[in-house]
């Protein structure tokens, strides 16, 4: 990355593409005209972004951040390093620090190991060029590969991919409004406009599995398209009993510009009390910390590409999960976020799934359902 100036979005550029010869490198570099800001974050996000949309996409790349100061244009280095790691991408962070005082290098430092790569400090030239040297060995050193115990073995208990012009018997749609829901080309289409969820009284369209639940340790996952227009868009699959008593896989959007996020959240209710835990597929924790450029991409995969919403039982313990198909994270597999474990010692009811807004909002909110699967999971 290069700056050229004084303004801290415009004048952040790439010098040369992803596999220049030295030469040519050495050649931007020494064109180079340094006039005092230090956009950090700015140049990190999008050596990121470039470097992991570079092929191949499957092999671990790393990330050389050289600085001779601390971030001058009121990013948030440290936090892009932590995003890019949590959010799956396979990279490392390698940072070298020249003749920094005390702040730049604590910044610095924590850039590397949010990034899981290592911090390096150079005084002088000599000490520079050491560096140099070292982080590049680092860079390139293989990576080993990770040893992958095998999966355990799978069964389909039930799969329905909406393949005939009706819902099949298998399924009881409560409170039905055929205004709101079609089932045609193979797809469960449904609408909503109310502010609606599985805790209310009385959902519209509460579609409920004429089926128990295999005993033992089981996966459900629903392969659908959401398309998230109201900014309070959320779609729920669940095991429900009544709105006292269930626990659901719950994937939420909130977006206040310019800031947002999206959410999947594992929810459980049982006489009325709830439990819940919830991971950020994308943005941000609180509107006060700014915008996200990396909302916007998830939103538009989430209704073109669609994702995998999963509610999964591990002896007494559920998950939730999405894998976004249009997101690429480790080893070029789709992007997948789980949520932390709730335990629930019985099954609250029958297997369900339902769409609505958690908060009443102009507009609706729509969602294309390809295919509902129920897999038994032995160990």
């Amino acid at each position: 990355m290069a700056n050229n100036g004084k303004d801290c979005r415009k004048d952040v550029s790439y010098a040369n593409p992803i596999g220049s010869q030295r030469e040519e490198l050495a050649k931007s570099i020494n064109e180079l005209k340094p006039l005092g800001k230090t956009p950090i974050d700015l140049s990190l996000s999008m050596g990121i972004t470039q470097l992991s949309n570079t092929e191949p996409t499957d092999v671990q790349k790393s990330v050389v951040l050289i600085s001779d100061g601390i971030e001058t244009c009121d990013g948030d280095p440290c936090n892009t390093a932590l995003k890019a790691k949590a959010d799956g991408i396979s990279m490392k962070v390698h940072v070298v620090g020249f003749n920094v005082d005390q702040e730049a290098r604590n910044q610095l430092e924590c850039i590397a190991e949010n990034g899981g790569g290592q911090y390096f400090d150079a005084e002088d030239t000599a000490g520079f060029q050491l560096a140099l040297d070292t982080v590049v060995k680092v860079a390139q050193a293989k990576v080993e590969p990770v040893v992958v115990a095998a999966a355990p073995t799978t069964e389909v208990f039930f799969r329905d991919g909406f393949d005939g012009e009706a819902l099949s018997e298998d399924w009881t749609m409560t409170n039905e409004d055929e205004d709101a829901y079609i089932v045609e080309e193979g797809e469960l289409l449904l609408v909503s406009s109310k502010p609606q969820g599985l805790n209310s009284g009385e959902p519209t369209n509460l579609l409920q599995l004429n089926k128990k639940m295999p005993k033992g340790d089981w996966d459900m996952n629903l392969k659908l398209k959401l398309d998230a227009q109201t900014t309070r868009d959320q779609f729920y699959l669940g095991l429900y009993k009544d709105p006292q008593n269930y626990i659901s896989s719950r994937v939420y959007v909130r977006i206040n510009n310019p800031c947002g996020k999206v959410v999947v959240q594992l929810d459980r209710y049982s006489k009325g009390e709830r439990a819940f835990a919830e991971k950020n597929i994308a943005g941000l924790k609180a509107c006060g910390e700014g915008s996200d450029p990396s909302l916007a991409p998830i939103l538009e995969s989430m209704a073109d590409e669609g994702m995998v919403l999963t509610l999964s039982k591990r002896g007494r313990s559920y998950t939730a999960s999405a894998s976004l198909n249009g997101i690429v994270g480790d080893a070029g597999t789709p992007r997948t976020v789980t949520t932390d474990e709730l335990t629930s010692l019985r099954l609250p009811g029958p297997p369900a799934l339902m769409i609505g807004k958690w908060e009443n909002r102009p507009g609706e909110v729509l969602s294309f359902i390809d295919e509902i699967e129920i897999i038994k999971v032995a160990k």
